[in-house]
């Protein structure tokens, strides 16, 4: 799906690619807020295109680019290699790229600390955790996604041992696709078997899913005893599961 935004013609044009729903209710819907948000500070035209398959990352880039777009912004680390590719291509054009680690005269990179951001998750988890078992669930096994992990595992360890108890993260599990909201569910309900009752994520629709069956779960037993922490963006009160928010501001860094 493609839709354009309502700046005057002739201005600065951006353009967003995603993997996933604009409004998939987490990673996707936020970044693409963000685009917009910075876009109504600075009065430039957005354009996305969502739900864009791997193999398709660098066509549309390169159709972006062809229509003069003047900066294309690419909202993770996996779009890195179709990055480099285009921008190679169009040097006179600019590219965003969201937890990338690449710079070129046109390709900036903007790069959260992950482990920071799991740090927070973690310390919040590891308080509210009764079972002492947390669960993560990943998108793609990106450097990233990995530095949240490991964030999230030892803040809630260190956080629950001040509190008494131990507190284990189970080992995280990729979906290998950030639109497949039935992994999520797949992944939520398995992992509460195995006494998790606190849930973070890096998996956009994914995450999704994860609290749809989380909600669910604790429908089924009549109290919200099973909790969700979201990110980047506040979804307090999406879902009655959601308990916090770990809120990255990337409408400043897309701004930047």
């Amino acid at each position: 799906e493609a839709a354009g935004g309502e700046a005057k013609e002739g201005g600065y044009k951006v353009a967003m690619i995603s993997d996933t729903s604009v409004s998939d209710g987490g990673w996707g819907a936020s970044c693409y807020q963000a685009m917009v948000d910075a876009a109504a500070e600075k009065g430039w035209e957005t354009v996305y295109t969502d739900n864009v398959a791997t193999s398709d990352y660098a066509t549309v880039m390169t159709d972006y680019a062809e229509l003069g777009y003047d900066l294309i912004f690419a909202p993770g680390n996996q779009y890195t290699d179709a990055v480099k590719q285009v921008a190679e291509e169009y040097p006179e054009i600019k590219f965003a790229l969201l937890n990338g680690t690449v710079e070129t005269d046109n390709i900036q990179s903007i790069l959260p600390d992950a482990e920071q951001i799991g740090y927070m998750a973690g310390a919040l988890a590891g308080l509210m955790s009764k079972t002492n078992n947390i669960g993560f669930i990943g998108g793609m096994e990106l450097d990233t996604t990995l530095g949240k992990y490991e964030g999230f595992k030892e803040a809630a360890a260190y956080v629950g041992e001040q509190a008494g108890k131990t507190v284990e993260a189970l080992d995280i599990v990729y979906s290998g696709d950030f639109s497949a909201t039935d992994k999520g569910i797949e992944f939520a309900k398995a992992m509460i078997d195995q006494g998790a009752d606190v849930f973070f994520g890096d998996a956009s629709a994914v995450d999704s899913g994860a609290r749809q069956a989380i909600d669910e779960a604790n429908a089924a037993s009549g109290s919200v005893t099973i909790y969700d922490i979201a990110q980047p963006s506040d979804l307090l009160g999406q879902n009655e599961c959601i308990i916090g928010s770990q809120v990255t501001d990337n409408a400043s860094l897309v701004s930047l």
